[in-house]
């Protein structure tokens, strides 16, 4: 970590979010001319660029001075048409840094004041305004003195004055306030709602330290079956589900807003430590169920279950809810709320409550301040939310596009209200990465990076910004900073399934795998009817179990999954290379078949399908195919090009018949496109095995060593190091012999793992779903 003393200056395009709605030429031609000059600009003055957001940037200056020439510079040359609305905030203090992230009140203050700025102008801190003051060149206007958002201290502020410059008047910074939640008048509409949350907070305390004092007490004998089944260690736990509330109410159109509550509800549940919360994924099939409690506590493996029913009529909302034993179908406790509409968050939060104390669920250090963030003084806000987190599930199931962008579209409207809503912002981030994941372009990974550092900063007590944050890092392939991420959304929300899959993925890429494959179950366990995580899990088994070499079990898996699911072509994925290492050539075949009859498209099939002609020697039928994959790729099937996997291994069979130029040509070719594509975490280390294996062919051996070094963290493709005759020249090499040393150790050591009581045990529950 660096500690500095620095002038600390962010940036930030004015209206850029709205402008990208409808024009977004004109939103990538304001950013592209913001990034240019800033960085000139940046360099000229000797400042040092820590980040980019998206639309925004914080950079540092070792000079007050240099600082705001630099300001002045930007500001002037974004004022040349085409303009842009820039916004630029300047303060001066100590800050920690490192490549993983930034700390310092300093940044926070900059960052605030940048928000105040009004397009065109630069704000200053009164720090900045004393290291400037004796200079000749610069005038500035004092707007007199706030107090900032989370600031005990009024700051005072100033606005340079230059030529064109402009200058934000007080009423303009005091509209920012209020709008920002910063001023007085803010503070003076919301004290009835803090009041409200006061007592519940204290009470939520006490409870806390109530609890976390007792030696081991046991719960209520009323509240235990003795029936619990002691092979499930899952359901002998303190593990609930809520069930998607009914709507009572005659308008079809608030189903959203009866699951929204029961969801908000769940999500508060899931900052208790000690309580199991299933994902609302997993629960919304119960929607119109006629199953029995008992039934589906048992298909859940939960023991208790939330149960409830909403009336909203006009300005009032009626919500009954029950609290119920699985195993003995016995009403533990139920509460009528009569309640204006206004009142929906006191009511979730003080549900929330009761239920945790009544089955002595210890809370999370943060859970007081992030149960009880007030969302919004405004209902509307809230309902907004509601309805986009609806649309939003929609696109989950459906990966229908529309059901996204109507998601932003609501989402714009509640921020036209509450525009500093965090979790708002952070459920933008990620409307904005399904965008990435739909094609509309990796711009928008920069929006919802900008919209994460933002969340994460400003409010490090909600959990979806650090979670949002970690999906950033993950996709950009930085997952050190992702885990970091991860991590700390458990810290708040410790049943946040989606987050504990992702980390599981990241520490078997570290190779704990002691703590990974676990967390991989667990992350199931949270959400048991998500049938597309269940999929996933036994293809990741089944992969852990075929590079520890247990074949037998990986295929036990595998066949699981096909009867599970026989019509998706993600059950026939991974079978085929179990059954290549098993030397099982004719069983490949049957199985690449069926993949083909399902698939939209052949690529991949077809790609195994000459893959497995090339194992046998059959390099006359595996070239044909190869040749046909190349044609289809030039006339524009790019989804194949992500990770074209087979073209060293046409390659190879030109290089054998004795074409040597025309196979280093593709060689080279696939090289620097594996070296394109390589930051992608997706690929799994893919990318360094096919240059490695590209480069022991054509002779240099010494760049295949190196290359294959860093596959570190791919047991499988460790293991095919072994059979794979594209290394054969690289056999008699000592440092070649060291890998598979290594590889062995790797392979072991998953398998130790695997093999542990526990994880058999596991495994058996994975079976048995």
């Amino acid at each position: 970590m660096i500690r500095r003393l620095v002038a600390i200056m962010f940036t930030d395009i004015e209206g850029y979010s709205a402008v990208m709605q409808n024009n977004e030429k004109e939103a990538f031609s304001w950013r592209s001319k913001h990034r240019e000059i800033f960085s000139r600009f940046t360099a000229q003055y000797h400042g040092e660029i820590l980040q980019y957001y998206g639309d925004g940037t914080l950079s540092i200056f070792s000079s007050a001075i240099d600082a705001v020439e630099c300001a002045l510079a930007i500001q002037k040359a974004m004022l040349i048409a085409p303009k842009v609305p820039l916004r630029i905030g300047i303060h001066s203090g100590d800050i920690i840094y490192n490549q993983e992230e930034i700390i310092g009140d300093s940044v926070n203050i900059a960052s605030r004041i940048e928000g105040l700025a009004q397009a065109g102008s630069i704000l200053i801190s009164e720090k900045i305004y004393d290291e400037i003051s004796n200079h000749p060149d610069f005038k500035v206007k004092s707007l007199g003195s706030y107090l900032l958002k989370n600031m005990v201290r009024k700051q005072a502020l100033y606005a340079l004055i230059d030529k064109d410059i402009v200058i934000p008047d007080r009423s303009y910074i005091q509209k920012r306030l209020a709008l920002t939640g910063n001023g007085e008048k803010h503070k003076a509409k919301n004290t009835l709602v803090f009041s409200m949350f006061f007592v519940i907070v204290i009470m939520i305390i006490a409870s806390y330290y109530f609890y976390s004092n007792q030696k081991e007490s046991p719960l209520p004998s009323e509240l235990v079956s003795e029936n619990i089944s002691r092979r499930d260690r899952f359901t002998e736990e303190r593990s609930i589900a809520v069930l998607p509330f009914r709507n009572l109410s005659n308008d079809e159109d608030q189903l959203f807003f009866a699951q929204g509550v029961a969801e908000m509800i769940r999500n508060s549940l899931s900052q208790a430590r000690d309580l199991k919360v299933t994902s609302m994924r997993s629960v919304l099939q119960y929607q119109e169920s006629d199953k029995t409690i008992p039934q589906i506590g048992r298909e859940l493996n939960v023991n208790f279950i939330l149960d409830g029913s909403i009336l909203k009529d006009g300005d009032h909302v009626r919500m009954i809810v029950q609290l119920i034993n699985t195993q003995t179908d016995k009403l533990l406790w139920s509460h009528t709320f009569d309640r204006q509409i206004s009142q929906i968050l006191s009511i979730q939060s003080e549900i929330a409550m009761e239920i945790t104390n009544e089955l002595q669920a210890k809370l999370s250090r943060d859970r007081n301040r992030q149960m009880h963030y007030i969302f919004s003084s405004d209902i509307s806000v809230y309902e907004y939310f509601l309805s986009a987190n609806h649309h939003l599930r929609k696109y989950a199931e459906s990966h229908e596009k529309d059901f996204n962008e109507k998601a932003i579209e609501i989402l714009f409207k509640a921020l036209a209200k509450d525009h500093e809503n965090p979790i708002i912002l952070s459920r933008l981030g990620d409307a904005y990465l399904n965008r990435v994941r739909y094609g509309y372009g990796e711009q928008w990974l920069d929006s919802a990076a900008l919209l994460s550092m933002k969340v994460s900063s400003e409010h490090p007590e909600v959990s979806q910004g650090w979670y949002l944050s970690g999906r950033v890092q993950f996709l950009k392939g930085n997952l050190k900073d992702a885990k970091i991420h991860f991590n700390k959304t458990l810290e708040l929300m410790p049943n946040h399934s989606d987050a504990l899959e992702q980390l599981s993925f990241i520490l078997v890429n570290e190779e704990d795998y002691k703590t990974g494959i676990p967390m991989m179950i667990r992350s199931l366990r949270l959400d048991p009817r998500n049938y597309q995580r269940l999929e996933s899990l036994y293809g990741n088994m089944g992969y852990f179990l075929s590079a520890a070499g247990l074949f037998d079990k990986a295929e036990a898996l595998y066949k699981r999954q096909i009867m599970l699911y026989p019509d998706r072509f993600d059950s026939y994925v991974r079978y085929p290379k179990l059954l290549f290492l098993m030397g099982r050539y004719e069983d490949a075949r049957e199985i690449i078949a069926k993949q083909a009859s399902l698939a939209r498209n052949d690529f991949s099939s077809q790609d195994l399908l000459a893959f497995n002609y090339w194992l046998l020697g059959d390099y006359e039928k595996a070239e044909k195919i190869y040749v046909e994959l190349m044609r289809m790729i030039e006339e524009g099937f790019e989804e194949v090009s992500l990770h074209p996997n087979f073209r060293h291994r046409l390659a190879y069979i030109w290089w054998k018949n004795g074409e040597h130029q025309k196979a280093r040509k593709l060689f080279r070719m696939h090289i620097q496109r594996l070296m394109q594509e390589r930051q992608n975490p997706a690929l799994f280390g893919g990318n360094e095995y096919d240059i490695a294996a590209s480069y022991a062919v054509i002779g240099q051996h010494a760049l295949a060593v190196e290359w294959l070094e860093k596959v570190r963290f791919n047991p499988l493709l460790r293991i095919l190091i072994q059979y794979d005759q594209l290394f054969d020249s690289l056999r008699a090499r000592d440092d070649f012999q060291n890998i598979l040393n290594e590889s062995k150790k790797i392979s072991d050591k998953l398998r130790e793992v695997l093999e542990d009581k526990g994880i058999q045990d596991e495994m058996q529950w994975i079976f048995q779903h």
